[in-house]
């Protein structure tokens, strides 16, 4: 039971941090406009994901605990979706 739980609330938790990002990434394909978004905040937001990530590599390889790394593997997929989204349609001064 313990290991369910610690599987289950990393990915209720995932899917909850996912529909977080569906209607920026909606609202960005939709309007290509990014005029208030600053390309610093998510270039440092994919790297610390990155990173949570790669623990979360070592805990699912230490502890079988994979409900961590589903979470992480998402935010950090759908946070490089987000930057390559701002990248594509800032305006270029």
């Amino acid at each position: 039971m313990e290991n369910f739980v610690a599987n289950l609330l990393p990915s209720l938790a995932g899917l909850v941090l996912a529909a977080c990002y569906l209607p920026q990434i909606r609202t960005t394909l939709k309007t290509k406009d990014v005029s208030g978004m600053d390309v610093k905040f998510w270039i440092l937001l994919v790297i610390a994901l990155s990173m949570l990530f790669a623990n979360s590599i070592y805990v699912f390889v230490k502890y079988g605990d994979w409900g961590y790394m589903l979470t992480e593997a998402a935010n950090v997929g759908l946070a490089v979706v987000m930057l390559t989204l701002v990248l594509k349609y800032q305006k270029r001064v």
